[in-house]
């Protein structure tokens, strides 16, 4: 897996426990959709990327408040010539009933 890719993945695996902690005690699937990425080398090795994504979240609880809910995420990543990443990233959702949130 090359580093863009490592990047990506890191990112949209912060975004995950996110979305357990506001559920409390969640199972189900976070379906996403990869709509963008874009990455460059600012300086040897060190890169800059960033990506944005569509998702929807569906729990095994119907009643779940973020059962059904969908929206976008997108973030950045800099990974730097020896292999660390620092990254971050927004996603603001819709449930079923209109409601918006978002989290980091």
């Amino acid at each position: 897996m090359n580093m863009h890719k490592k990047q990506i993945a890191l990112v949209v695996s912060l975004a995950l426990p996110s979305i357990a902690f506001a559920a409390d005690n969640c199972s189900g699937y976070y379906v996403e959709s990869v709509t963008s990425t874009e990455s460059s080398e600012f300086f040897k090795g060190n890169t800059l990327s960033n990506w944005r994504e569509t998702s929807i979240v569906v729990t095994d609880d119907a009643n779940n408040p973020i059962n059904m809910s969908a929206g976008d995420c997108t973030g950045v990543a800099v990974g730097t010539a020896d292999g660390k990443v620092e990254a971050g990233g927004l996603c603001t959702r819709k449930d079923k009933d209109g409601d918006i949130y978002s989290y980091r």
